[in-house]
């Protein structure tokens, strides 16, 4: 299942960090505990256009277990290119969790916001989360390098929206499982420590540390 991202997932989201291998793709403040603390709180409370943001994703026979997040957001905050990322517990991986939410993503993005090309960049040695780029539909579009460091840039493309929905304030999105978050509410090599915001407002710029790369 899948639910707007908030404060009340920050212990779930520093436990997850503190994880060796979830962050072995990541730059971020995560070897000063309090910084990274401060960090994740504060994009929580990040704003994004309309119909994006992060969503926590939670076990469908038990809501309370906090499994990990996905996000649709601006390349660095501010665009124009609409990413998809991901980050999922260790004790989940290899059970096609991440895969069945950013299938959920990629459909709610396509058919409820209109948007017609999602991109996902990944670490080069990040096998794992280029399989669930694969496997949810996106296609290996070449190199990329972001933050000094080198990727493959996946794209899902044709959809039949006409383009990316524009920022303007709007209500955060509600709660949804079996089907994708509504329209009117709001991978991996991600350069920030697990982060999340609300999904309505207007984008700001993130930091090179912050930039979202599987």
């Amino acid at each position: 299942m899948l639910r707007p991202r908030s404060i009340d997932d920050l212990e779930a989201c520093l436990a997850m960090d503190r994880e060796p291998e979830v962050l072995r793709y990541v730059a971020g403040p995560r070897e000063d505990p309090a910084a990274h603390r401060v960090f994740v709180a504060a994009r929580i409370g990040a704003r994004f256009p309309t119909g994006m943001g992060y969503w926590t994703v939670t076990a469908r026979d038990a809501p309370a277990r906090f499994l990990g997040w996905v996000c649709l957001i601006p390349v660095d905050g501010t665009g124009p290119e609409i990413e998809i990322g991901w980050r999922f517990q260790p004790a989940v991986w290899g059970r096609g969790i991440a895969t069945e939410a950013a299938r959920r993503l990629l459909a709610y993005a396509d058919e409820d916001l209109g948007i017609p090309r999602i991109v996902a960049d990944i670490h080069d040695d990040n096998a794992a989360s280029r399989r669930v780029a694969e496997k949810a539909g996106l296609v290996d579009a070449g190199p990329i390098e972001r933050g000094g460091v080198s990727g493959r840039r996946y794209v899902r493309a044709g959809g039949r929206g006409a383009g990316p929905p524009a920022a303007e304030p709007g209500p955060q999105p509600a709660c949804f499982g079996g089907g994708p978050p509504k329209p009117r509410q709001s991978s991996s090599f991600v350069r920030s420590a697990a982060v999340t915001g609300t999904c309505s407002g207007r984008p700001r710029a993130m930091a090179p540390s912050e930039r979202p790369f599987r």
